[in-house]
């Protein structure tokens, strides 16, 4: 159990983002200058928002463009872009001065070279579509977290009523019977990946539920977002997987030809 240390702060306005968790947030990086499928990055982002009555014109999502590839400084960066409510008095209902806020948080990226290993875990809380990345759904993430207990070197595959869903922060690809496989999302808690989402369209993947007894005899497995992009695991539930399973160069291939991609 993690000790608080008090900082005790008296105000009279809070950003609805950490007040209602009233926000959304997209995660990418921005390597040479060049952000991966920015315009499908911006259409989430603007889904989301529109699910909270907010609307974001091209002018604004290229102003944030341009901040985050100012940010990156001719860097391999990864980015985050949060976007809240804005600064409000006390209530539910939105002041009509309330004007939304946008952050951007830059981190210098550097390749993790850590093999991954996955243990599936059940999803304590109810699923439902994910339509955008909002901050709200990290809250839960956080509170599983702490209900799985895992090793800091082991990362959570979510599995719910004998279907996998996704890691907390990438979509997962399973090779069956010679076939990538990504788990629907008719049932919900599916992550609304950019990646997942370019696969599918090039037939690289297909989409259906994905029981969890497929993970005791998969050939191999990849985690996917715009970080990774694609990336094989090594593990899971403790059995070695190959890693350097041929089926997974055709996922990588169709991903370099991409602007703002680097392996």
């Amino acid at each position: 159990m993690t000790k608080i240390e008090l900082k005790i702060h008296t105000v009279d306005r809070l950003d609805r983002g950490l007040a209602y968790g009233e926000g959304c947030f997209e995660t990418f990086r921005v390597i040479d200058g060049e952000v991966f499928l920015w315009h499908r990055h911006m259409e989430r982002l603007r889904r989301g928002l529109a699910c909270f009555g907010y609307s974001m014109s091209e002018m604004d999502a290229d102003l944030i463009r341009k901040k985050a590839v100012h940010e990156a400084n001719g860097h391999d960066t990864l980015i985050r872009v949060t976007v809240t409510g804005g600064e409000a008095s006390w209530g539910l209902i939105r002041p009509e001065d309330a004007k939304p806020a946008v952050y951007i948080q830059a981190l210098s990226y550097q390749q993790n070279e850590q093999l991954i290993e996955l243990a599936s875990v059940e999803w304590p809380f109810p699923v439902s579509p994910k339509h955008a990345k909002f901050t709200s759904d990290y809250a839960l993430a956080l509170r599983a977290m702490h209900q799985w207990q895992l090793a800091p070197t082991k990362t959570p595959l979510v599995c719910k009523d004998g279907r996998v869903l996704s890691s907390l922060t990438a979509n997962v690809l399973i090779l069956h019977d010679g076939q990538w496989y990504t788990p629907d999302d008719a049932a919900g808690g599916v992550l609304p990946g950019v990646v997942r989402s370019l696969l599918l369209e090039k037939g690289l993947v297909e989409s259906t539920a994905c029981p969890v007894e497929w993970l005791e005899h998969c050939e191999a497995l990849m985690l996917s977002n715009s970080a990774l992009f694609a990336k094989s695991v090594s593990w899971i539930n403790g059995r070695e997987i190959d890693s350097m399973h041929s089926a997974a160069a055709a996922v990588r291939e169709l991903l370099r030809m991409f602007p703002g991609v680097k392996y």
